[in-house]
């Protein structure tokens, strides 16, 4: 009895449920093309139009929605490479980034940053301020020169590869350690010939 009533009670909730419409939904998304062109000598093409684009989407030509051709501000951060391998190249690296600053719209935002075996930032937050970003990189390759384990405190002398701290001669041990597996295979193969 207890079956009979259970088997009725699931058949009535599923007769009295009203059958659902199956949902469809579609939509649509804009999608960015940022775009700069340049002719055949790497020159910037300015003033184009609308009409000179074409946008294609697996070869089929898509609606051009919406068309910005004027100066947008960007915000970047500057990363200079104060590792050891650049050492010969910091003066040059540091009027790089100098110039870049300088070249920055007033609308434009930026940070500067340095990475060598630390990544460091100058400055507190994204700024405007191109003065404030020159001295930033000022600040950094100081603080560089003053951190443990820089590129300018505690070296030794590489016969062949200039002067290493202690985070550069591990990044090179595993050369290092090739380099002494060769000569051990070296030696090996003469004294095999030679015995």
């Amino acid at each position: 009895m207890r079956f009979v009533a259970t088997s009725a009670i699931v058949l009535l909730a599923a007769v009295a449920t009203p059958a659902q419409q199956p949902t469809f939904k579609a939509g649509t998304s804009i999608v960015p093309v940022l775009t700069t062109v340049l002719d055949g000598q790497g020159r910037l093409v300015p003033d184009l139009e609308r009409e000179e684009f074409t946008i294609l989407d697996n070869g089929k030509p898509q609606e051009v929605v919406f068309f910005q051709n004027d100066i947008q501000p960007f915000t970047v951060v500057v990363m200079m490479d104060f590792s050891f391998s650049m050492n010969a190249h910091l003066k040059l690296l540091k009027a790089a980034a100098e110039q870049f600053v300088l070249r920055m719209l007033p609308d434009d935002k930026g940070q500067v940053g340095a990475f060598s075996d630390k990544i460091m930032f100058g400055g507190s937050s994204f700024t405007s301020d191109r003065d404030d970003l020159i001295a930033a990189l000022d600040d950094l390759q100081a603080l560089l020169a003053l951190l443990p384990g820089s590129d300018n405190d505690r070296r030794i002398k590489h016969w062949a590869g200039g002067w290493f701290n202690a985070t550069q001669w591990a990044h090179n041990a595993e050369m290092h350690l090739r380099h002494h597996l060769w000569q051990k295979r070296r030696i090996d193969k003469y004294l095999a010939k030679h015995s």
